[in-house]
């Protein structure tokens, strides 16, 4: 009896796992298609907000990032996603890059962390 109680626990578990495993991927699908694509920063708050506008930030799925402005360019690997946080790690630089990220409407709020800005982007 204790061999049939433990199993029907073991599969109860296993099976709500795979329930939760299913709705974390469900979400990183549709963030993925949200996010990705290229956008250009249309308003930026905090230091340095004037150098900030114009720069183009393009997705390329939940694995790669890139920024451009004028003829200068660096490229990423995302290393981490959850539905409000990422980060980037930039060629050339030693520590990742962390940002805050929320949608409002169709803008994207970016907040790169510790650095006091608030960038706004809209979907070119």
């Amino acid at each position: 009896m204790k061999t049939a109680e433990y199993f029907g626990s073991y599969f109860l578990i296993l099976f709500m796992f795979s329930c939760n495993q299913d709705q974390n991927s469900t979400m990183m699908d549709k963030l993925e298609t949200k996010l990705n694509g290229e956008w250009i920063v249309v308003n930026a708050e905090g230091d340095f907000s004037e150098l900030n506008k114009g720069t183009i930030y393009t997705f390329i799925g939940l694995q790669q990032l890139e920024t451009k402005k004028s003829i200068f360019s660096t490229k990423g690997a995302i290393t981490s996603v959850t539905e409000s946080h990422l980060s980037v790690q930039m060629e050339g630089l030693q520590n990742p890059s962390e940002f805050d990220f929320r949608f409002e409407g169709s803008d994207l709020i970016l907040e790169p962390m510790n650095s006091g800005q608030i960038l706004t982007l809209l979907k070119k």
